[in-house]
């Protein structure tokens, strides 16, 4: 581990704000049946006072560094600039993994050095640095509950400025999960499953800006196709949901600008047997046989 740079320890305490404060907006994985989120919310208004706390989502399946970071990038720029964004799916909590804070010239990130940061981390302006100085966090922190120790004690005190620089060292090599798109195949384009929402929506890596332009008789003739362990599902491309029936099946450009996969007032991924990793390609296909495969067997 490199020395701890000079000065990082002398830090003076740093009084509670109680006004004018960024955003802490967390997601985690871990539900709210527990009290786990509570304690780390407790542990930030210990720290900081009142500031004002988002919650993202607590849902993240458990241990889905993916799916965190998926997340992570789909709502990041919906937060005033100054908003400090804590993450904890962490499956490698009290290994060798670095915690990690991460700046760029519009947020921060405090969490798990394990891909959770990735959206922060494409960002031109990005700065790394690990947590190393204990003023920061308890001096013994649990080896499973880094969430409430060292993750939300430390933006608590970023939320106070008590100062990027004195969390700890540069990081160079951080972990970044590489961003997912759609691959040019036979005349349309190929993808991955990458996210579930609540309702069983798949969101895939197809990007709407890659396909085709929003014309309405250009998109009546192409469909969507998702290999499933069942066999392939085909899907016609609408839309929105109540371009189909009720219990029929449907592709559609959704408000993340990606191509998700659905089933109008179903859940896609049970009925469809849809899995995360599955493939989809998008080709054209003439709009006869669209609607006839807008209702699989």
């Amino acid at each position: 581990m490199p020395e701890t740079p000079a000065g990082i320890n002398a830090i003076a305490k740093v009084e509670p704000v109680t006004n004018a404060n960024p955003i802490i907006a967390i997601l985690t994985d871990f539900g709210t049946r527990d009290w786990f989120v509570a304690s780390m919310k407790g542990r930030v208004h210990q720290i900081a006072g009142p500031v004002p706390i988002v919650d993202i989502t607590h849902e993240v399946p458990p241990g889905d560094i993916a799916s965190g970071a998926f997340a992570f990038r789909q709502c990041r720029t919906d937060f005033p600039v100054g908003t400090i964004f804590l993450g904890v799916v962490d499956p490698g909590v009290g290994t060798a993994r670095r915690p990690l804070v991460v700046r760029t010239d519009r947020d921060l990130f405090v969490g798990p050095d394990n891909g959770l940061a990735s959206a922060f981390l494409e960002d031109p302006s990005c700065e790394a640095r690990a947590i190393q100085n204990r003023w920061f966090y308890k001096e013994t922190p649990s080896h499973t509950f880094h969430g409430r120790d060292v993750f939300a004690p430390v933006a608590a005190h970023l939320a106070t400025d008590a100062g990027f620089e004195r969390v700890g060292y540069t990081v160079s090599d951080p972990v970044s999960l590489p961003r997912e798109s759609a691959n040019p195949i036979d005349g349309g384009w190929t993808g991955r499953i990458l996210y579930f929402d609540r309702f069983g929506n798949a969101v895939t890596s197809i990007d709407a800006r890659e396909p085709f332009s929003a014309d309405a008789p250009v998109r009546d003739k192409w469909i969507a196709q998702a290999d499933t362990p069942k066999g392939a599902v085909r899907l016609p491309l609408r839309r929105t949901y109540g371009d189909v029936g009720p219990g029929q099946s449907v592709a559609y450009f959704g408000s993340t600008g990606l191509l998700e996969l659905a089933v109008n007032r179903g859940d896609a991924r049970v009925q469809l047997k849809l899995q995360q990793g599955g493939t989809v390609t998008l080709k054209p296909e003439q709009l006869e046989a669209q609607v006839r495969a807008s209702s699989p067997a």
